[in-house]
């Protein structure tokens, strides 16, 4: 298990490789106006998909009866996405009338077949994890993203533009769809009773509705940039959100799984202080990596950019700067959802997901009118607002007193400061000028990295033999 365990975190960081490379070639291929309009179609896309998979995934890795319920919640997941494929093609005759781009009809129809195909993927993941096959779930995952990626790189080198990219994700879901079936030889059933069919229907409006809620929230920005702006503005807005959003997944993930086992066992020990002694430990170590990290980010986002991309894309460095900004602020918050789930508080915890994501939906869309960077400022003020919501209800409700993770916080602000200023210092000095602007950054910043590491060391040594010793 915990071999699987390892090589499906691996197939994650693959998988985020592979997207990142796409990504980037192809945002130097297209340009930011070809960019931004594949990713106006791709926004939508994306949420017709989430409409499709509509929890069928969950339920069958929720489902502890008979093989017959996933065969027939499989055989759901191929009508569902059959019924997303025909409204997809359908669409096509539509969206001419409002794009003029000449792509645009083969663009929505290949990702209505991507749809069709990407519903029953879902479900068959969730079989695989269900029956504790992740190494069958890493190796499909791994095959599919090479896949994915050859195709789509291949496809943009002979030129076929916007098309390379959908082209790309429908290599990879075939790729997964036929390695996942010959492993689980799987098949759909179509005979499902009644009262399961029920059950299955409301379990699928619970998770479609929360799912949609914080899809509609992240894609809020590319839809009213696309609304009140232009093609450009939304490839630029799209650049800043995937390379923070690089790091932010980066730290996100091993984070998430960090709070789910720390706060557990806190749990599991019955003392009353376990979660304030198990936070007084992990938010300061979350902050000694996030505050550095996004810190870099919004200092180098004008080397990022022209590294990455190019001069074509400096107009994003700003967006960058803001958007490192508000994962910051954000960054605490991937303890919310293990923290309530562990202390009862789930109703609570979908009504904050719900006015998070109406307030962020607001505000976007407030700040849509007066331009890229007014609207990016936005989501800054919405994560502010999020942070502060977020102390107030660890301390109300879960009893969480920040005082004392501040205080173990504190020693940390020196090698932080010490850190970004020598930094700083090293790239006023204007040594090797001639490289790559994000591989110099990079190589500055390595000798910086040990000093913080030795910082840190030096600065926490009394904790760190406590923390061995206890």
């Amino acid at each position: 298990m915990a071999g699987g365990a390892a090589l499906t975190a691996v197939a994650r960081a693959y998988a985020q490789l592979t997207q990142l490379v796409i990504f980037v070639v192809a945002a130097r291929v297209l340009g930011p106006e070809e960019f931004g309009f594949f990713v106006l179609v791709s926004a939508f896309a994306y949420i017709a998909l989430k409409v499709s998979e509509a929890g069928w995934a969950e339920y069958i890795m929720a489902w502890s009866g008979d093989i017959h319920m996933i065969r027939c919640t499989y055989g759901i997941s191929w009508i569902s996405g059959a019924v997303m494929m025909v409204i997809g093609l359908l669409a096509t005759a539509a969206v001419s009338m409002v794009a003029q781009h000449p792509e645009t009809q083969l663009l929505v129809a290949g990702f209505a077949i991507w749809i069709l195909l990407a519903t029953p993927s879902a479900a068959l993941n969730g079989t695989l994890i269900r029956e504790g096959r992740l190494v069958s779930f890493a190796t499909c995952t791994i095959l599919a993203e090479t896949v994915g990626l050859l195709v789509s790189l291949a496809l943009l080198q002979a030129g076929y533009g916007v098309l390379a990219l959908v082209g790309g994700r429908l290599g990879l879901q075939v790729a997964f769809l036929a390695v996942a079936l010959v492993i689980t030889r799987l098949r759909p059933a179509f005979d499902m009773a009644q009262p399961d069919l029920r059950a299955l229907a409301e379990f699928s409006f619970n998770i479609l509705a929360s799912r949609l809620v914080i899809t509609l929230r992240g894609y809020s920005g590319v839809f009213v940039v696309g609304a009140f702006l232009d093609p450009v503005s939304v490839g630029l807005f799209r650049a800043g959100q995937r390379v923070v959003g690089a790091f932010a997944e980066l730290v996100g993930e091993p984070t998430r799984i960090l709070a789910w086992r720390s706060f557990r066992l806190a749990r599991d020990t019955g003392r009353d202080d376990g979660f304030q002694d198990c936070a007084n430990r992990f938010f300061p170590v979350l902050a000694v990596v996030a505050i550095p990290g996004y810190l870099w980010i919004a200092l180098f986002s004008d080397e990022i950019i022209m590294g990455l991309l190019g001069p074509d894309w400096q107009g994003a460095a700003p967006i960058i700067s803001l958007l490192a900004a508000a994962g910051l602020l954000g960054a605490m918050g991937q303890a919310t959802e293990p923290l309530m789930s562990l202390t009862g508080q789930t109703r609570l915890m979908r009504r904050l997901i719900l006015a998070y994501a109406l307030a962020g939906i607001t505000l976007t869309v407030a700040g849509g009118p007066f331009g890229l960077i007014v609207l990016t400022v936005a989501q800054v003020v919405i994560m502010a607002i999020i942070f502060v919501t977020n102390l107030y209800i660890y301390r109300t409700r879960l009893g969480i007193a920040w005082l004392p993770v501040a205080r173990n916080l504190l020693p940390a602000i020196l090698p932080i400061t010490l850190s970004i200023g020598a930094l700083i210092l090293l790239d006023g000095l204007e040594v090797l000028t001639g490289m790559n602007p994000l591989a110099r950054v990079v190589l500055l910043s390595l000798p910086v990295l040990a000093l913080y590491l030795l910082l840190l060391a030096l600065v926490y040594r009394r904790a760190l033999r406590d923390w061995r010793a206890g």
